[in-house]
């Protein structure tokens, strides 16, 4: 289906966005918060294997960090109280994260895959970094919760539509005695290293299929996590955000280096 409503509103505030200007630099897990003025963020995930079942168990991810009000910047409202736990890792045959939200308002995908409110988690991918103009905007997705515990997953930017058979999520729903709830999926590469003759970004467009990346210890990939949180369980009042210095153009996403399961790289591969 095709965005919705106010879907199609922050879809379009993606390209009206306005940079955070935060200040300092803070260190969350193994990501390193840059002031504004620094050109890049970077960013080591760990090779891993996580049991994709809602729950994130100690272990299981090297590599965490959180968005709230003192690392991210709003396109759509103000961050406030909300904030995201990320967590991620990968192996040869996808891209591992979870994302812990704390939420007193959850909004649910129907049966379909539409909206009935606007809660869900962004994450856009450039593989290899080879997406470097001013409008392209890597592949991005959208994934939401079902009521029933599964993940309804959205691809932007490239065959828009359903991927929901193509991924592997679970939620965890609301946890009793909390204002939070868990999103773990797993993204198959295959979703993001297009090997058709196609082009992905805007109108500084590249072909994927000459890219021949492939997930290794020492690859490079942009990254760029995004929550959007409905205040109401219709969506009517929404607050969008992203980390301080970050944009959806990909040369702005974060540059992340793919590691050993100790969190080690190759000598003379920096992030």
């Amino acid at each position: 289906p095709d965005l919705l409503g106010i879907e199609q509103e922050v879809a379009q505030a993606h390209m009206t966005l306005t940079e955070g200007t935060g200040e300092g630099s803070d260190y969350l897990g193994w990501l390193t918060l840059p002031t504004a003025a620094e050109a890049e963020f970077e960013m080591v995930i760990p090779y891993g294997k996580p049991t994709v079942d809602g729950i994130v168990n100690e272990g299981e991810y090297g590599c965490t960090y959180t968005m709230d009000r003192t690392t991210a910047a709003a396109w759509v409202g103000e961050v406030g109280d909300s904030f995201v736990v990320w967590h991620l890792a990968w192996d040869e045959g996808g891209l591992y994260y979870a994302g812990t939200i704390n939420d007193s308002t959850p909004s649910w995908r129907d049966e379909n895959g539409f909206w009935v409110g606007i809660d869900c988690l962004e994450l856009a991918i450039n593989p290899g970094r080879i997406l470097k103009g001013s409008k392209a905007e890597g592949v991005f997705f959208s994934f939401g919760s079902m009521k029933d515990g599964s993940v309804v997953g959205y691809r932007h930017n490239f065959a828009d539509g359903l991927v929901s058979d193509a991924i592997t999520g679970v939620n965890t729903g609301h946890v009793e005695g909390t204002d939070s709830y868990t999103m773990e999926v797993y993204i198959p590469w295959s979703l993001v290293q297009i090997k058709e003759n196609c082009t992905v970004g805007g109108k500084e467009s590249i072909r994927l299929d000459a890219t021949k990346w492939e997930a290794t210890v020492g690859a490079q990939l942009g990254l760029l996590p995004c929550a959007i949180d409905s205040l109401d369980a219709h969506g009517r009042d929404i607050i969008a955000y992203k980390f301080n210095g970050t944009d959806f153009i990909a040369k702005d996403f974060i540059v992340a280096t793919l590691a050993s399961a100790d969190g080690t790289v190759p000598e003379g591969i920096t992030a």
